[in-house]
């Protein structure tokens, strides 16, 4: 199924699952790229590849943390790669013990990215995940 990404200035646009299951469009903000690409060469592959295939096709959603105004989400992937190398940004295997998370603002921006110690009872998910998180969307 074809879907047309919407653009928004001042930000880079990536195809992504809504919060309802249809598809839609998250951003990230080119400001924010630029201060990854300044950093070591494993992180800005991290938003390259990983960020995109999370938002495209999450384990599962979850919004905001207990206890705080869900104004946020959480996309969760359990990719089979990861990066690294501060000046190359190789590509290897994924440690099986960990989830990726890629984190949206309510306007569907990425401000965080970060992979987290997947759940002993399911490694599809973050450890604590009913604890940490406000809602699970699916």
């Amino acid at each position: 199924m074809r879907h047309d990404v919407e653009v928004r200035p001042g930000c880079l646009s990536t195809p992504a699952v809504m919060d309802d299951g249809t598809r839609g469009t998250a951003f990230v903000p080119r400001d924010y790229a630029e201060y990854v690409a300044k950093g070591p060469a494993w992180k800005f592959e991290q938003l390259l590849h990983l960020v995109p295939t999370t938002l495209e096709t999450p384990t599962a959603v979850f919004r905001g943390l207990r206890d705080e105004e869900p104004t946020w989400y959480a996309y969760v992937s359990k990719p089979s790669v990861n990066y690294e190398g501060y000046r190359e940004g190789n590509q290897v295997a994924a440690d099986p013990d960990h989830v990726f998370v890629v984190y949206l603002t309510d306007r569907r921006e990425v401000f965080r990215f970060e992979w987290l110690e997947a759940d002993p009872h399911d490694s599809k998910l973050p450890t604590n995940h009913s604890e940490r998180y406000a809602e699970r969307i699916f």
